[in-house]
């Protein structure tokens, strides 16, 4: 038996080598099998692993909430923790947003996605796009309010501004698109404080004008002889000049 195994791989070679049509022929049934096995063992394997992977990451859909329905206040504008991790100081790259969302809807809310534009005047200097990054889990209730913070923003290349305005507009809820969301204006703490400042200030400065101190005692008061000069009026005579006039 190896006798007739040997002959016939030897006899295999010699024809690879002596016989070109022999080769070619060789070469056609060795690229079919090849062929073969992928078309009926690796792609079918492969296009199963690409349904899991679809079927792991895809989400699951939810009912749409209206923009409308959903509330944010005390939204403070952060520098991120990225910052100081990289052993530099705060800079206008890494940032992040933190508030209060309230749920207005009757569905539960689990995600938030923004468009953040920061804007020296009319020039737009960095754009990003960023999701509300909160723990596994995370859910707002209907009709109930919840802390939020947004993911890390990362303004790479933004150019230094003296006035830069930040803004992050809702373009997402819940994985669904949201057309002309609502557009909140982000402020720093620092910021948010110097605006209440400034406010307090000129309401201080409309209403200090108003206030008159009160008038003397005395000023007010006069005499009812001032009162009838003043009006034109004959004096009323003393008490000297009525006993006289008795007198008489």
């Amino acid at each position: 038996m190896h006798i007739g195994t040997a002959i016939l791989i030897v006899g295999i070679l010699f024809l690879l080598v002596a016989s070109p049509g022999f080769r070619l022929a060789v070469l056609i049934a060795v690229g079919v099998a090849v062929l073969g096995f992928y078309a009926l063992v690796i792609q079918p394997s492969e296009r199963n692993a690409e349904q899991r992977r679809q079927q792991a990451n895809a989400i699951p859909a939810l009912p749409v909430i209206s923009a409308n329905d959903i509330a944010l206040s005390d939204v403070i504008l952060k520098a991120s923790s990225q910052n100081m991790l990289l052993s530099r100081p705060i800079s206008y790259e890494w940032w992040w947003f933190d508030g209060t969302v309230a749920n207005n809807s009757s569905l539960d809310l689990y995600s938030l996605k923004f468009e953040v534009t920061v804007r020296d005047g009319s020039r737009v200097i960095a754009k990003e796009t960023v999701w509300s990054c909160q723990r596994d889990g995370y859910t707002v209730p209907a009709g109930q309010a919840r802390a939020f913070r947004s993911c890390d923003m990362h303004f790479k290349d933004m150019p230094a501004s003296e006035s830069p305005v930040a803004s992050a507009r809702m373009i997402g809820i819940n994985g669904h698109a949201v057309e002309r969301g609502p557009v909140y204006e982000l402020l720093t703490k620092f910021e948010q404080e110097q605006r209440e400042r400034r406010a307090r200030d000129v309401e201080s400065a409309e209403i200090r004008p108003m206030v008159q101190p009160p008038p003397q005692q005395e000023a007010q008061q006069e005499s009812a002889a001032g009162k009838r000069r003043r009006l034109g009026a004959p004096e009323e005579p003393d008490g000297a000049d009525r006993r006289r006039s008795r007198m008489a």
